[in-house]
């Protein structure tokens, strides 16, 4: 029987072009993790094929993405968390109820549930299951890159490192598990955490609507009274 040959070269021809991460991350070593990460090839893919490359890197640096968490809802905290983050300067721009599983817990925080305990990670599938979050992208005009300065807003997720002004104090944070709010880090989690949250359809609808620069959106109608 002859001898079977492959060629791993094909499939990579056919594949579409990732981005240069480097461009997107300020962590060493991280640019090569997310060629390889699944959800943030695919969320790229979207943002090329919606918007173009050039407009996919400006999306990537100039947006922001938060998920106001089940735990503020149930604390009565959402709308002081929204109205805080318009207040630091920051826009509105698309929003979008999003109810994350067991499985999109160990997606979304993937590389931090490698040190999570078990405790923990039942833990944080109990809080996501007390009903969906708020997700919100936000455009920042001032220049900088939205998604590290919103991060730097939301505060630590230990309550004695926080400023008292973060965005996890004005929630009434009280641990490391209560945070309320999540952030992307930085425009490579941007990309990434869109692939986590959203099938391919629902990103090709989110994403040019977010992309316009004078837009702001209206909120959806929540199912929680806060």
């Amino acid at each position: 029987m002859p001898e079977r040959t492959t060629r791993p070269d094909v499939g990579r021809a056919l594949d579409l072009a990732g981005p240069a991460w480097k461009q997107l991350t300020h962590l060493r070593g991280k640019d090569q993790v997310f060629a390889r990460d699944l959800h943030a090839r695919e969320a790229w893919a979207t943002l090329t094929t919606a918007l173009g490359t050039e407009m996919a890197y400006a999306f990537a640096e100039r947006g922001a993405v938060m998920w106001v968490r089940p735990d503020a809802f149930a604390a009565g905290a959402a709308r002081r968390v929204l109205a805080a983050t318009e207040e630091a300067g920051f826009r509105p721009v698309a929003a979008r109820l999003v109810r994350v599983d067991r499985c999109g817990v160990r997606a979304l925080w993937a590389y931090m549930c490698r040190w999570a305990t078990i405790e923990r990670l039942w833990l944080l599938d109990a809080l996501v299951a007390l009903g969906p979050g708020l997700l919100v992208l936000w455009a920042d005009d001032t220049g900088e890159s939205a998604s590290v300065r919103l991060s730097a807003l939301k505060g630590s997720n230990a309550p004695h490192r926080r400023t008292g002004a973060s965005l996890r104090d004005v929630a009434g944070a009280p641990n490391r598990l209560l945070t309320m709010v999540h952030t992307a880090d930085e425009p490579a989690d941007v990309v990434r955490e869109l692939g986590v949250l959203f099938p391919w359809p629902q990103r090709v609808a989110l994403v040019p609507t977010s992309s316009s620069p004078s837009r702001t959106c209206a909120r959806p109608a929540s199912p929680w009274n806060s």
